[in-house]
């Protein structure tokens, strides 16, 4: 598998710099040396950091850790084994160090829902799914039935969530690609600092493709928070800010259904709503 065969060999890279945190401009021109010999399967190089940022993201057995928005990447050290402790098991216990908290996108999803809630919409985590074949898999899902004049229309939206505004021009497209099934769309990621100005020309292709845009301002120890208890995930509602609004496309009922089936929601389960 190609994705497995680089990244294997970013870790093995990353392994020959212990404790170290190499930007993914290094990682990726060792890689493009191993392809120049064959060593690798070529790869361009946007693929390459697509595929870092869902190794430290979204893959829970690669061993690669982000440092979050330019703080490049790092190797997950192992624990080393020894047969006997120098040390009791108590003393040796308390004197471990708990490990770093390692962000994950995951950990923005109940905020998420709990905005899609405040907006009428039932949430779903769908980010497990695979059947939606590449770009077909939302992270969430929000769906909301309408009652107008005796008629039901069902409305789907979607969110893609990023840790950060890195290669947000592929991932931007991702979003976009959700809408072939969904009637709305948005490409929401993380800011360290309060609601910066969106990157250079992110706003004309979220008004061009009709996606919109959220930001959500949290630092590392919110987010460590966050991951602790979702419960509190309201308390931070007022840090979604919608920076361009995701706008309604109409969407065929059968591209709908699909989707409804492939997440297992049942129709019978929405919540009406009476305009």
């Amino acid at each position: 598998m190609s994705y497995q065969q680089l990244i294997d060999a970013a870790e093995q890279y990353l392994g020959q710099n212990p404790g170290a945190s190499l930007s993914s401009g290094q990682i990726a021109a060792h890689l493009e040396n191993l392809m120049t010999t064959g060593a690798i399967e070529r790869h361009p190089r946007n693929v390459i950091y697509s595929y870092l940022s869902r190794a430290a993201n979204h893959d829970e057995l690669s061993r690669i850790l982000s440092g979050g928005p330019h703080g490049g990447y790092s190797l997950e050290s192992i624990p080393e084994q020894t047969k006997e402790p120098a040390t009791p098991p108590e003393e040796a216990a308390a004197d471990v160090a708990p490990p770093a908290f390692q962000m994950r996108e995951r950990h923005l999803y109940p905020l998420i829902r709990s905005w899609l809630e405040t907006s009428d919409y039932i949430p779903a985590d769908v980010s497990a799914l695979r059947a939606g074949g590449q770009w077909g898999n939302p992270d969430l899902l929000g769906v909301s039935r309408v009652e107008i004049l005796g008629a039901s229309e069902i409305e789907l939206v979607s969110v893609e969530v990023k840790l950060s505004e890195i290669n947000w021009e592929r991932f931007i497209f991702e979003a976009v690609s959700h809408k072939r099934f969904v009637n709305r769309s948005w490409f929401c990621y993380r800011t360290a600092t309060p609601y910066p100005p969106l990157p250079k020309n992110m706003a004309y292709y979220a008004e061009r493709y009709k996606v919109g845009i959220i930001q959500i301002h949290l630092t590392d120890q919110d987010i460590e928070r966050l991951a602790g208890n979702s419960d509190v995930s309201a308390e931070y509602l007022d840090r979604v800010q919608e920076r361009v609004r995701a706008l309604y496309e109409p969407v065929p009922l059968q591209e709908k259904r699909a989707f409804l089936s492939r997440a297992g929601m049942e129709l019978s389960l929405l919540v009406t709503r009476t305009t």
